[in-house]
């Protein structure tokens, strides 16, 4: 069965996703559009602070919304609805807000005044990539997992490449965020990989596959399971050879934070050799993947942020 993908460029979204990476003080933003931001940004996360909101489950909301509403007080209040704090924000807090995230696209589109063409051509290679190898990489990965972990639709939010290639999969939301680079940021792992990587997390948080793992913890067991699977699947067409130096490259490139310290691909490397060993039900590989990780102490949001 064919993946239907929906491919959507707004300047909203990656402006907003501009953002999110100069509040995180990301090392990677470029630094035009660091500076273009630091205003507004600023200014918008003292709103938020001042409103007594905070910035994780904002940024988790606000940037796959931000694709498919276009009225910025609208797309506020609808975030603020999300985050439960809609009884509590008052009106001058969500026009304040409103205006931040006016004024972020209007620095975002004065610092890149082509951004939307830029970013389709820039896709191009993406998706025909896609085409070719997209819905066979997901058929194998779901013979090697489960499934019905196999999305049969999602949006695709293409960036601009303000992190030199970042990712996000929004599950809540059936989407991904995906900066468009022109080239593979690795021979080793062509783009094509990463995008099969968002999708196959999309499913994750089904009661089917996530009943045993805490609700906060599903973008995190998500992002970090679907990259030994995603590898391992794409043996079978011909992209990259699964090996360790593979997966320390993909963790490195897809999960650039706070990995180094926590031996993360040691920890999925000894996981998924057991998962293939004695192949248990999804959703118990994933609990048990679950307690490894909470044994090394991992913080949630580092490994689903913007990486």
């Amino acid at each position: 069965m064919a993946i239907d993908l929906s491919w959507r460029v707004t300047l909203s979204a990656t402006s907003l996703h501009v953002a999110e990476a100069y509040c995180r003080a990301d090392a990677r933003l470029a630094p035009g559009l660091a500076a273009a931001v630091s205003e507004p940004a600023a200014r918008l996360r003292r709103e938020l602070l001042a409103a007594g909101f905070r910035e994780r489950p904002f940024w988790r909301h606000i940037v796959p919304l931000a694709g498919e509403i276009e009225n910025n007080r609208r797309l506020v209040e609808t975030t603020v609805r999300k985050m439960g704090g809609n009884r509590l924000c008052a009106a001058g807090t969500l026009s304040a807000l409103a205006g931040c995230v006016a004024d972020l696209e209007m620095s975002v589109q004065r610092e890149l005044p082509g951004l939307l063409e830029d970013v389709g051509a820039r896709s191009e290679d993406l998706r025909g990539q896609w085409e070719i190898h997209g819905t066979n990489l997901l058929h194998f990965l779901g013979q090697l997992t489960d499934e019905r972990l196999i999305v049969s639709s999602a949006m695709v939010d293409l960036l601009y490449p303000a992190l030199g290639g970042a990712g996000v999969a929004h599950l809540p939301y059936n989407s991904v965020r995906l900066e468009a680079v022109a080239e593979a940021g690795s021979d080793s792992l062509p783009e094509v990989l990463r995008l099969a990587w968002l999708v196959s997390q999309l499913n994750i948080d089904l009661p089917v596959f996530s009943e045993g793992i805490h609700p906060d913890r599903h973008a995190v067991i998500a992002a970090a399971a679907m990259i030994p699977a995603v590898l391992s699947a794409t043996g079978e067409v011909g992209l990259v050879h699964y090996e360790h130096d593979v997966l320390v490259c993909a963790v490195n490139s897809w999960l650039p934070a706070g990995n180094k310290a926590l031996a993360l691909p040691a920890i999925l490397s000894a996981w998924w050799e057991s998962y293939v060993e004695t192949r248990p039900r999804w959703d118990v590989a994933l609990a048990a993947l679950d307690q490894m990780l909470e044994d090394k102490a991992t913080p949630a949001p580092d490994l689903c942020a913007t990486g």
